[in-house]
């Protein structure tokens, strides 16, 4: 597998390189490929059986080029050179009916400078792991999943996957990066006579085979706890005050909403609500957001972004200072932001937490809704939501009593994000995108089921 991927990103490098010299060649006054080849073992058991075992490889070009300022695009996955003669064709006719626009342009190596690789997104071992040696790792941590008659595991997959990258364009920038990674997934609900739960889902990853398997057990045997205690569901009063919000919700509720304001592109389409408040207080004093595009513990991880700059940490946000709009060079050069090499970002979030336990964060009122997922609307503009707390539970003097029935709740992003009381000293890394704490906010509407 690991010599078969590389010969392939070998061929692909030498075949954009042919591509970039023929888009020249035929009028594009620059020219910019991405390159990607994967190859993925995945496996799938469905109701204590194993329904799927494959292995898949893929490959993909994409050829973007600029013509007196107008852009043209296109794509392929055949590597041969006549091939690549359509496609630049294609791209270059296609420009013809773009519009002119002077923001248009890629950086060369004096802002693209050769990134440094990430030595722990690529483990050698990993593209050695066969199907079989895949599957006895699945069936012990199916073992967990299954171990209770009460638990009925809908699904679960593994999936090893292994991919080579690269980004050229024409002033001379290349970037490559090889990754590994092996991730797992499960859908499942718990039952007791006639009594069902509601469908919960969890997944975690690893960009190393080293402690995979204890770490899947152990999200394994964190998600088969949760089922059991979503039994026998209780009422939720209603109310209209503070809810605890968990990692797990609060991008829904909380962070997506600050994400699309301080976005480069929602900027430049004068969207965000922070178009001209870079240095001031936008949110509660108690929200500090860290893109750490070099964090191990996240699968965002990576040594450069679409526009081929080398990624770096930023602070996003500092005790509700905004200090950046996130760009990539096109946002940038249209606004005059600054650009921070975050195209395709933010990569790697991390929201800084707080110092209260999870007894003081659910204390603070006598009935408290612990949000545990949410499924509804949010309008991304005004920041207003509404929709249904899942999984959540009752907190009563901070005592918790149990899980309650599907809850609605409304409120408004913004005004939650201005009324943080307080966040948890502990952070939790969700489905290995974003490491967050508990928040505790004010401002909500909670609507009992009954």
């Amino acid at each position: 597998m690991k010599d078969r991927l590389t010969g392939l990103s070998n061929e692909i490098h030498d075949v954009a390189n042919y591509g970039l010299e023929l888009a020249i060649k035929n009028g594009a006054d620059e020219a910019k490929i991405g390159t990607s080849c994967s190859q993925e073992k995945r496996l799938v058991m469905e109701n204590k059986k194993f329904s799927l075992a494959n292995s898949m490889q893929s490959q993909a070009i994409g050829l973007i080029i600029h013509k007196n300022q107008k852009k043209g695009s296109a794509t392929t996955n055949r590597l041969d050179r006549n091939e690549f003669t359509n496609i630049v064709d294609n791209a270059v006719n296609l420009s013809q009916f773009s519009i002119a626009d002077d923001a248009l342009h890629f950086p060369g190596p004096e802002i693209a400078q050769k990134a440094k690789h990430l030595d722990f997104v690529f483990d050698p071992k990993l593209p050695e792991l066969n199907l079989d040696e895949l599957k006895t790792m699945m069936k012990e941590v199916g073992k967990i999943l299954n171990d209770n008659p009460k638990i009925a595991l809908d699904k679960f997959e593994m999936s090893l996957d292994v991919s080579h990258s690269s980004l050229h364009n024409s002033h001379g920038v290349f970037q490559n990066e090889k990754q590994t990674s092996i991730q797992w997934s499960w859908m499942g609900m718990s039952k007791d006579g006639d009594q069902v739960s509601g469908i919960d889902y969890d997944s975690g990853f690893s960009y190393t085979i080293e402690g995979a398997l204890e770490a899947a057990s152990l999200d394994a045997k964190r998600f088969t706890q949760k089922l059991l205690r979503s039994l026998n569901p209780i009422s939720c009063p209603s109310y209209k005050g503070p809810i605890v919000i968990s990692p797990r919700a609060a991008y829904d509720l909380l962070i997506g909403i600050i994400m699309f304001h301080a976005s480069g592109r929602q900027v430049m389409d004068g969207k965000s609500k922070w178009i001209k408040r870079i240095g001031e207080q936008v949110l509660s004093p108690k929200l500090t957001l860290t893109d750490k595009p070099h964090s191990k513990n996240l699968m965002g991880a990576t040594a450069y972004d679409g526009d081929g700059i080398p990624t770096e940490e930023k602070v996003l946000l500092q005790n509700g200072i905004l200090h950046h709009h996130f760009h990539d060079c096109y946002s940038a050069r249209k606004t005059g932001g600054q650009l921070l090499g975050m195209k395709g970002g933010p990569f790697g979030l991390h929201i800084a937490p707080g110092s209260m336990s999870m007894i003081e964060l659910t204390s603070q009122h006598k009935e408290i809704l612990y949000v545990d997922r949410f499924s509804g609307n949010t309008d991304p503009l005004t920041g207003d939501f509404s929709g249904v707390a899942k999984s959540s539970r009752l907190f009563v003097d901070g005592q918790d009593v149990g899980c309650v029935k599907e809850t609605m709740i409304a409120g408004n992003s913004f005004d939650l994000c201005n009324q943080i009381i307080g966040l948890s000293a502990e952070s939790t890394i969700i489905s290995g995108s974003m490491n967050c704490p508990t928040f505790l906010v004010d401002g909500a509407t909670v609507s009992s089921s009954s």
